[in-house]
């Protein structure tokens, strides 16, 4: 069967990632851990009024201090919240999880797994290959997380001693069995179905700013020629040209394989109540006035679960191991340093 369980840390560090880079798949969340564990350098200068607040000790690891300066910048490099605004219970999550990392961070030096400057360096090169960035692009992303390279360097390394002993003492005791894998998808038959999908070519008559009455029952003439033609059988592209040309300027495009639900309700309803070729009258919405045409429709059918297994299966033990890894780290690792929360 399935086994439980990873980590409070990790799981505040993906929303990190999501404001460093655009996130590239599974793999890439690996990012959000790597930033996690916020190297907690020399405060900015305060008033001597704030020294004591500031610098105030909130817990201790093993004697190391905690402060509550510390703890406020893990939350804000976790992208939660402003530390000011958290209430206690979620600032006690907070503090937890800042605890959670120091021990484990502790626990992999104990077991001599600090990585190379090389094995570093490779793992940033697999995060800007990921997600396309250059070393100037990465540089202003970590700047805008309030990171410098050297401390974002820290961090990774860490991510790797951290793998490194998730490796060792919780991957061997995860699994996922086919009738776990068949279980999730009879319960979860949407998740994985194709939905029903239109193909759409789109002309949008943009209103303007201080636009008469005149003027815009003029541009709504404009649309239903336009629509007019296309219903005839003219190609967009023409049309889409002409009204572009045209004194409304409009813009066209073929907006391509459209779900429900990902276009505005007024054009979603348009669109969804056409037959493949037909065309709609003017619609007044966001922006404009929109004609649409569908090209085609596309029905929704359930998902073949040999398409979707390994799907599945990777999914459900990136879960499990989450779970577990939480599990040992509260139940196991932390009972074996000295906590102390003030």
């Amino acid at each position: 069967m399935m086994a439980d369980g990873v980590s409070t840390g990790r799981s505040t560090a993906r929303s990190t990632e999501r404001a460093l880079v655009a996130p590239a798949g599974r793999r890439g969340r690996r990012l959000a851990v790597a930033l996690a564990a916020v190297a907690l350098g020399a405060p900015a200068a305060v008033r001597p009024a704030q020294a004591v607040t500031v610098n105030r000790v909130v817990a201790t690891v093993d004697g190391q201090p905690i402060t509550a300066h510390q703890l406020d910048s893990f939350v804000r490099a976790s992208g939660q919240a402003d530390p000011s605004q958290l209430g206690e219970v979620d600032r006690r999550r907070a503090l937890d999880s800042l605890i959670n990392d120091m021990i484990v961070q502790s626990e992999t030096e104990n077991l001599g797994m600090a990585p190379s400057a090389d094995e570093i360096d490779q793992y940033i090169d697999q995060i800007k290959k990921r997600n396309n960035l250059d070393d100037e692009q990465l540089d202003k992303a970590l700047e805008q997380q309030g990171l410098t390279r050297e401390r974002y360097r820290q961090q990774v390394g860490r991510e790797i001693q951290r793998s490194a002993l998730l490796a060792r003492k919780v991957k061997a005791t995860v699994t996922v069995t086919p009738e776990d894998v068949q279980k999730y998808f009879d319960e979860h038959p949407d998740e994985f179905a194709t939905a029903e999908s239109v193909r759409v070519q789109h002309l949008l008559f943009p209103f303007r700013e201080g636009m008469s009455v005149g003027e815009a029952e003029s541009l709504l003439a404009e649309a239903r020629r336009s629509q007019e033609r296309l219903a005839a059988g003219e190609k967009f592209d023409a049309v889409s040209r002409d009204a572009a040309a045209g004194p409304g300027h409009a813009i066209g495009g073929d907006l391509g394989v459209m779900k429900r639900g990902q276009m505005v309700q007024v054009l979603d309803d348009a669109a969804f109540g056409l037959k493949p070729g037909e065309v709609s009258p003017p619609v007044r919405g966001e922006g404009g006035i929109h004609v649409i045409r569908v090209t085609e429709r596309i029905s929704a059918k359930p998902a073949d679960i040999e398409q979707v297994r390994e799907q599945i299966r990777e999914k459900l033990y990136s879960k499990a191991l989450e779970d577990r890894y939480n599990r040992w780290v509260e139940s196991d690792l932390r009972k074996s340093h000295e906590i102390v929360v003030k």
